[in-house]
């Protein structure tokens, strides 16, 4: 007890001399030691690469923009799991992006996920970007919510970009089965997610994936290429309701009697071409 406090006070450090006690305050005098604010005072501290210390201070810090700077400065993976009910939005945004900790990226976007209809962030761009850059391993962690997490979605080019680009075809299928996917699409990005649909025929009990799906196919202009999509993704034993519907769209008789004259395809789908037939009759 005296020795720390002597040694304090031999580097000009005041404290009051505890009588009997095992700790001791220190005050540090901000003028004496420049120090005008939390950031700072980690800093220097941080210069001894002492964990405990570093840790320490991370922790204690509540000013939530001056403790959100520290992390983004590299500190990010000193915090306790135990702060995160204490974080705000925007903090908890960045640890479920960068900590290192997958328990503890995990525990911030379920408290997101909890918060979601009151963030004070902006709530479709912080899901969107999360939803672009998910990892594997949080994508595992996750996967049952990200329906309800894309349903919140309410930007059209946000859901797009989901849809084309997301890293997991899941999280594209359900961009396709949002209610708000309602963007303008390119000849080939249509032809795009249609695919994604397709390679996912057994995930149909995402609602509105399939309506969705044929609906972009209503606005595929080349005929041509709703043919190669329904020649290369059927076969005798697969009723596929999507390609049904996608048939329906095709009015070029030539490519209809193809249809109808093709040995792999489904008794079904021929029989729809050969009604389409007659139908120009």
């Amino acid at each position: 007890r005296r020795y720390i406090y002597n040694g304090l006070k031999s580097i000009g450090i005041e404290s009051f001399e505890p009588e009997g006690a095992f700790y001791i305050f220190p005050k540090l005098d901000a003028k004496k030691f420049n120090l005008h604010d939390d950031e700072k005072l980690v800093e220097i501290l941080s210069d001894e690469q002492n964990p405990q210390i570093i840790s320490a201070i991370v922790n204690s810090i509540e000013r939530p923009e001056i403790l959100l700077d520290l992390l983004k400065k590299g500190y990010v993976n000193w915090l306790d799991e135990a702060r995160i009910n204490d974080l705000n939005d925007e903090t908890l945004f960045y640890i479920a992006i960068n900590h290192e900790n997958i328990s503890f990226r995990g525990n911030a976007i379920d408290k997101l996920i909890k918060r979601k209809n009151m963030l004070d962030i902006d709530h479709d761009d912080f899901f969107y970007k999360y939803l672009m850059n998910i990892e594997q391993e949080d994508y595992e962690r996750i996967k049952f919510k990200i329906g309800d997490i894309i349903n919140d979605i309410k930007n059209a080019e946000y859901l797009k970009n989901l849809a084309l680009c997301a890293k997991h075809d899941i999280i594209r299928c359900y961009a396709i089965a949002s209610d708000n996917f309602n963007a303008e699409f390119s000849e080939d990005e249509l032809i795009e997610c249609i695919l994604t649909v397709l390679r996912h025929r057994d995930d149909w009990n995402i609602v509105n994936f399939k309506d969705n799906a044929v609906l972009l196919a209503s606005q595929v202009n080349d005929e041509r290429r709703l043919f190669d999509l329904i020649v290369n993704h059927s076969g005798k034993d697969k009723y596929n309701q999507t390609l049904f519907d996608m048939l329906g769209f095709i009015e070029n008789e030539e490519l209809l009697y193809e249809i109808a004259f093709c040995n792999h395809l489904s008794l079904s789908l021929k029989t729809l071409a050969v009604k389409g037939i007659k139908n120009q009759k």
